[in-house]
């Protein structure tokens, strides 16, 4: 991983949020969650090639934990509970003026299918 620089926004993991490759995606395990910093950023949980969820948060580590322990979206706490060894996520960290922009990018470009509130 990258050193952290909130300023730059860094890709702290080498991955694009792309659907079209298979980047080097972090399996979905709380050891793998508990290295995710605790800075603004922007993250998105994958099952194979399909993105489920694109989200943003002040605290990537603490809200990656939440949807661990139990995601407060049902369509994907039911993906967590049932495929959890099967999931990747993706995250990078984004200055929070820019959180709400890049999501809605993100959202548009990759359709995620358990997004509550899908933006077109």
């Amino acid at each position: 991983m990258f050193s952290a620089d909130i300023g730059r926004c860094l890709f702290v993991t080498a991955v694009s949020f792309s659907r079209n490759r298979e980047p080097a995606r972090l399996r979905f395990t709380y050891q793998n969650i508990e290295s995710v910093p605790s800075d603004p950023g922007i993250y998105t949980l994958w099952f194979k090639r399909r993105c489920l969820y694109v989200g943003r948060s002040e605290n990537l580590r603490e809200r990656l934990t939440q949807h661990w322990r139990h995601s407060h979206n049902e369509t994907l706490r039911l993906w967590i509970e049932g495929y959890r060894p099967e999931l990747r996520f993706e995250y990078r960290l984004t200055p929070p003026v820019r959180l709400s922009t890049v999501e809605e990018h993100l959202i548009q470009r990759l359709q995620p299918e358990t997004n509550i509130q899908l933006v077109h």
